[in-house]
């Protein structure tokens, strides 16, 4: 009976792990106004509040409009990347921006967010 809960609950705890991460927004699209010299202020912005928490983390932005933020820090992981994806501030500023995906990559791992704008 033991083993059987055991199996049960790490079944359970892997299928939370790999759950994808998502985000659950209640508004519809926001910052379409914005340009791409207002979101590459942003992104610069972005860098250096990330640099002062010690988080050497580089960003760029992709797209001809530039609504795709990339991230890239090679000690990214999952439990980080759902940190900042579950932040009541980044994903409704990055929302604000007109941004409509955010790509994180460690360059092992990677995690591409539809940010549902």
């Amino acid at each position: 009976m033991i083993v059987v809960a055991a199996i049960i609950g790490s079944v359970y705890l892997r299928y939370q792990a790999e759950k994808p991460l998502e985000i659950s927004i209640m508004t519809g699209p926001t910052g379409q106004n914005k340009t791409l010299k207002e979101r590459m202020i942003f992104l610069v912005n972005l860098e250096r509040a990330f640099h002062k928490k010690g988080w050497p983390a580089s960003f760029d932005l992709e797209g001809d409009d530039g609504k795709t933020l990339k991230l890239y820090w090679e000690r990214i992981n999952r439990p980080l990347a759902r940190q900042i994806v579950e932040s009541p501030e980044i994903v409704p500023e990055l929302r604000e921006m007109g941004f409509k995906r955010l790509e994180m990559s460690s360059g092992k791992e990677g995690w591409n967010i539809d940010l549902k704008n």
